[in-house]
């Protein structure tokens, strides 16, 4: 009988010890839907590229279906740790939003040769219609961005925490995702120069924010920040082919070509991203970010 009532007695410390040697499965089922999410992504941008809709539509719809299950996996944390992720599920989701009206009704300015757009037949209104729905999407991304690390600032202003610290930087840094918004706004209304410096723009707070989540600075860098540093690249040469060069064909090549080059990158950097997400997770847990916002 003592040794049962030991026993009982015991269970919740060895509970609680299996609860923390156990994986925080959430995260690293998003990282895993992040991951596959990205590889879609960037099929789907290939596909966009070069107006192949058999490719680039799929793609897309498996590439929010994987970003949005991953932001639904976050959602336990609070705002500023879930805010990256929404706000790449808001603007993905506006994107391919974007990309079905163009794929659909838009005729381009120079056809390739598989001619495999408009699918429907030019449909000026329509489009029209439709792109109107996905910046709608970029301008929330956008609001809720400066809405979240608006509320940061309040939340945690005067606290000495690192905890604090952490959870307002993290809601600043992902400023990225919010100017990435920004360049798709410009250019689906033709802005060729602030569609340019959004997306310079956006390059800057992206390095900023690996830097940090490496905790070494510039030095830790990684082939994780290269990829995206390196789609960036492809969405400049792309802006510069559809807004300045009028969809000239060896422009929207050679987009295709960086984007292809990012691909290649992704594929080879999974153990990569699983390192850095360890990193950002470790800098900040969710509970205990949870209760600071309780007790302030």
């Amino acid at each position: 009988g003592a040794a049962s009532m030991a026993q009982v007695l015991n269970l919740p410390r060895q509970k609680t010890r299996a609860m923390d040697a156990a994986p925080q499965w959430p995260q690293t089922v998003a990282v895993e839907l992040q991951f596959v999410g990205y590889l879609f992504w960037l099929i789907k941008e290939i596909g966009w590229m070069l107006l192949v809709p058999v490719l680039a539509i799929p793609a897309g719809m498996a590439a929010v279906i994987c970003i949005c299950a991953a932001a639904y996996h976050r959602s336990r944390c609070p705002p500023e740790r879930f805010l990256p992720l929404g706000m790449e599920a808001v603007w993905i989701s506006a994107n391919f939003v974007w990309m079905v009206a163009e794929l659909l009704y838009d005729t381009p300015e120079q056809q390739t040769p598989w001619a495999m757009t408009p699918m429907l037949g030019h449909d000026e209104a329509r489009y029209s219609q439709v792109v109107w729905l996905a910046r709608a999407g970029f301008v929330v991304v956008v609001v809720s961005w400066i809405a979240t690390a608006g509320y940061c600032w309040v939340a945690y202003r005067g606290s000495a925490s690192r905890v604090a610290y952490e959870a307002v930087l993290s809601a600043a840094l992902s400023g990225s995702i919010a100017f990435w918004a920004m360049k798709d706004l410009f250019w689906s209304t033709d802005h060729l120069y602030p569609a340019i410096v959004c997306d310079v723009v956006a390059v800057i707070f992206l390095l900023s924010s690996g830097a940090h989540e490496s905790g070494e600075g510039i030095a830790g860098l990684s082939r994780v920040d290269g990829i995206w540093t390196t789609w960036s690249m492809s969405n400049f040469t792309w802006i510069l082919c559809e807004l300045a060069f009028h969809g000239n064909l060896w422009w929207r090549y050679a987009s295709a070509a960086i984007a292809a080059a990012a691909l290649v990158l992704l594929l080879t950097s999974y153990t990569a991203m699983q390192e850095r997400s360890a990193k950002s997770e470790a800098t900040v847990d969710c509970n205990e970010d949870q209760q600071l916002v309780q007790r302030r």
